[in-house]
């Protein structure tokens, strides 16, 4: 099996798993896309080094808009009972979509949804 095959099931997994949470395809590919913006967004933010002079103006209220856009944009896409976790750390997935079943506080059991 190659590693593009891999990808492919592993693909054909996630969208199961979010079908069963409600989550059609469509749905399901834009919160991957809105997930991966807000990954680069985490990602441009940390590389800013404080010291040096930063070439944008206001670029903290600029990330925090952005970033506030998308989370709303996904929250959308999440039906009812189901709930979507942000990680704000640009070190691994993004967003996870966890159904009721996942305990509470969901900030120390989100790894137990769906990762996006």
């Amino acid at each position: 099996m190659t590693k593009k095959d891999r990808k492919r099931i592993e693909d054909f997994r996630r969208f199961l798993a979010l079908q069963e949470l409600g989550i059609d395809r469509p749905a399901a590919c834009e919160l991957e896309r809105l997930s991966r913006r807000w990954r680069k967004l985490a990602t441009d933010e940390c590389s800013i080094d404080s010291d040096r002079q930063n070439p944008f103006k206001g670029a903290d209220s600029w990330y925090d808009y952005q970033q506030t856009k998308i989370e709303k944009q996904a929250r959308e896409l999440v039906p009812e009972g189901v709930e979507l976790y942000i990680q704000g750390d640009c070190r691994g997935l993004s967003f996870y979509v966890c159904g009721p079943d996942v305990p509470r506080p969901l900030d120390s059991h989100y790894d137990r949804g769906v990762g996006l």
